[in-house]
Order: C-alpha cells, then structure tokens, then sequence
C-alpha cells in the first residue's frame, strides 16, 4: 500500500456532485465523459460519510484519526488503515485534493 502521510490535509474537489442516500454519500464527478457514467460514480458507506465530512481542507489526516478514536469505540490502528484505504481510492478517483 502507498504510505499516506497522517499530517496531510485534504479538501474534497469542487466539481462534484454529493447526495446523501440514506447512510451513504453518492458523489458524482462532473468532469467525465457521459459515455463514462459508471467512473463519474462513487459510493461512500457510513464510515467513509464521517471522514468525507471532516475532509475540509483544515484537518490532517491525524486529527481525523484522533477525532474518530474519541468519538467512536473503535481501536487507533483500525481507523488510521481504513481511513488510509479510503483516502488512497479518494485520491485515485480525483475526488480529493492535497491542500498546498
């Protein structure tokens, strides 16, 4: 897996769609050719929503690992693999931004 670097911080890009579908977030991607609908379309589960939410170009990735660990009763190295996971297909997917 690449290394992400925890005290990176991340924004979601502007030019997408986000509806909120019960306990999920589809976020369509407005710079795809329409022939292509099936790569302008992602899902975000429950989990995944919480961290989309905190992605707001002022946290590192640290400080929502931390929010998360004391929100949640989940272990630390539970939330920084996941969390690593979903950013690296975030980052794949052009659906979030390094904040320079």
């Amino acid at each position: 897996m690449h290394d992400i670097n925890l005290l990176t911080v991340y924004k979601t890009v502007d030019n997408a769609i986000v509806k909120e579908i019960e306990d999920e977030l589809v976020i369509i991607t407005m710079n795809e050719n329409i022939s292509n609908i099936d790569s302008s379309i992602y899902t975000i589960n429950a989990t995944g929503k919480i961290v989309w939410g905190k992605l707001d170009g002022q946290n590192s990735l640290a400080k929502i690992i931390e929010i998360l660990v004391c929100e949640y009763d989940v272990s630390k190295d539970k939330v920084e693999k996941d969390i690593k996971e979903l950013i690296l297909e975030l980052l794949e997917k052009g659906l979030i931004l390094e904040k320079k």
